[in-house]
């Protein structure tokens, strides 16, 4: 566990509070190296694929929570264009679609300088519960962009459209 000391120091890793973050959710993770960290999640629907990344020198730790479901490639425009149009409405983060995996992957990169490390440890908390809820808002949609066959322009619009509450 760290102490009080803050991010500014040489010393000290973000990753080493999200180790004490994902511990206390019972997850089972791989770090990597002092850099990258690794877990993988299970949603209500999906299972994600989480990347944590530390810059040292930016002071940035990116994170990469990919969805463990590919896009069909007659459905790569269509899920382009519905990633553009997820992403007008996000104020943090955003939804990508790398070309080479064609798994969607929602990203967020936070500055981690001169924080205390309970400062640290409740952004990062913070950082995996808004990304996994940007997730799990739009699941539905990437699930529909894996079909083999090409996604009905209803059920499309259905899914990406905004909620309250559940049912």
């Amino acid at each position: 566990m760290l102490d009080d000391a803050t991010f500014a120091e040489e010393d000290l890793n973000p990753i080493d509070s999200l180790e004490s973050v994902l511990h206390g959710y019972n997850w089972v993770f791989d770090r990597k190296n002092d850099e990258e960290l690794f877990v993988k999640l299970t949603g209500k629907e999906i299972e994600y694929n989480v990347y944590f990344i530390w810059d040292e020198n930016a002071h940035l730790l990116q994170v990469c929570c990919q969805y463990d479901l590919r896009i069909s490639n007659d459905n790569l425009p269509a899920a382009r264009d519905a990633i553009v149009r997820l992403n007008d409405d996000l104020c943090l983060g955003h939804f990508s679609l790398p070309a080479k995996s064609t798994k969607p992957a929602f990203r967020y990169s936070a500055l981690m300088k001169a924080l205390s490390a309970d400062q640290a440890r409740a952004m990062i908390n913070d950082i995996v519960d808004m990304s996994l809820v940007q997730c799990e808002r739009f699941c539905s949609a990437f699930k529909i962009l894996s079909a083999q066959h090409a996604p009905n322009h209803a059920e499309l619009e259905l899914a990406m459209m905004e909620t309250q509450g559940q049912s």
